[in-house]
């Protein structure tokens, strides 16, 4: 048995796999979103403005045919500097939330920023806001908008 037998069915199968992924699955294009807003901490206040990266997909229920929306969430292109020491403040990366498939989402996430080479120890915590409206046949973001806060815990 030559080699090239053994791996037919294989890339035969993976090739059949793949041509079954339904176009809808596939992730959208990215969306920009203005992002600005003042987060009040225990260190300083940091007013923060920059581009969201936005993004969402649809992903198919094949047991209860109730199609979810996946959006990914990046605010690392969204820098802060403090009221104070105007020292530059950064977001870590993406969060991940996963909705029913909807025309309209509010998304609340809280985010962790901490001071530019300053460490862990300046770590705070933020919350943004996201108001994201879909198109429900392609789950591509039409429209969107984003602030941020500080959290009222």
């Amino acid at each position: 048995m030559n080699i090239k037998s053994i791996f037919k069915p294989l890339v035969l199968s993976l090739a059949v796999a793949s041509a079954a992924i339904p176009a809808a699955q596939a992730a959208n294009p990215d969306k920009f979103i203005p992002v600005q807003g003042i987060v009040t901490g225990a260190q300083e206040t940091v007013a923060f403005k920059g581009m969201a990266r936005v993004n969402s997909r649809l992903a198919a229920d094949p047991d209860f045919n109730l199609p979810q929306l996946v959006f990914t969430l990046d605010l690392s292109q969204v820098p802060g500097f403090g009221a104070s020491s105007n020292a530059q403040y950064v977001i870590g990366g993406p969060a991940i939330i996963q909705r029913r498939l909807a025309p309209s989402h509010r998304v609340e996430i809280t985010f962790p920023f901490q001071r530019v080479n300053a460490g862990v120890a300046s770590t705070q915590t933020g919350v943004a806001s996201f108001t994201l409206d879909v198109n429900q046949d392609t789950g591509d973001i039409a429209q969107a908008t984003a602030n941020v806060s500080s959290p009222t815990y």
